[in-house]
């Protein structure tokens, strides 16, 4: 789950030839778009997939594949076979004790990446 301030920018930003893959995902309160593919060819249709996620009060959009110029749900979902939702009923209201708080921001402290070994990172 990513949930944003209403000064965050996009909840997920996909740039370059990345491939990413989300499911059962839920984007909520972000201040820019949802979801947005920057990445050109058409290769990008095969390695973006998002399945089963729900968008809620994104404030500058929900999708955009900046290549094509899409910014219809309709049609970015057809585009990468996806199944992209805008939340209404479907986002249950969460518990403000739901999140544990942590003590650094971002995935990981400094001099702890636990991406080291697994992930290739440039």
């Amino acid at each position: 789950e990513i949930f944003g301030t209403e000064k965050s920018s996009e909840g997920v930003f996909s740039r370059r030839v990345s491939g990413l893959r989300l499911y059962n995902g839920l984007i909520h309160n972000v201040g820019g778009i949802g979801i947005v593919v920057k990445s050109t060819g058409d290769e990008r249709f095969g390695t973006h997939l998002f399945d089963g996620v729900h968008l809620a009060d994104c404030g500058r959009g929900y999708v955009e594949d900046i290549a094509s110029d899409t910014k219809d749900l309709l049609a970015f979902n057809t585009k990468y076979t996806s199944s992209v939702v805008i939340g209404g009923s479907s986002i249950a209201a969460l518990d403000n004790n739901f999140f544990e708080r942590g003590d650094f921001i971002g995935a990981f402290r400094k001099g702890n990446d636990w991406r080291q070994g697994w992930s290739l990172l440039n």
